[in-house]
């Protein structure tokens, strides 16, 4: 195999040539603009974009399926059984009426001098 520098491609195999990238050396390689090499970076490219189109299709399904687990479904009622209204056994609250009458002599004292 031969060692040939490639510019600005990075690191490429060609038809028995390694591209290694080295910025001093300025000369192309012929192997890393090939049609094949170019083909096989588009199939790539093409790969890549595929998978992820299905990932995130994957994810919308996914999404899709846990919002629809997440909607209540109420449950019927049995039907074998009558429903009976249960009392409850707590006691009632006591009404208590508010303190709207006439403030303490000391309440009214502090309210005048200030």
């Amino acid at each position: 195999m031969q060692l040939r520098a490639c510019v600005g491609v990075g690191v490429g195999v060609g038809v028995g040539v390694v591209c290694v990238s080295l910025s001093a050396l300025t000369v192309p390689c012929t192997a890393c603009n090939s049609y094949e090499v170019q083909q096989r970076l588009a199939a790539a490219e093409e790969a890549k974009r595929a998978a992820a189109a299905e990932k995130a299709a994957q994810e919308e399904r996914e999404a899709k399926e846990f919002r629809k687990k997440m909607l209540f479904k109420a449950r019927p009622l049995p039907h074998n059984r009558p429903m009976r209204a249960k009392h409850s056994k707590k006691p009632l609250t006591v009404p208590q009426s508010p303190r709207l009458g006439k403030r303490s002599v000391e309440n009214q004292e502090n309210v005048a001098v200030a």
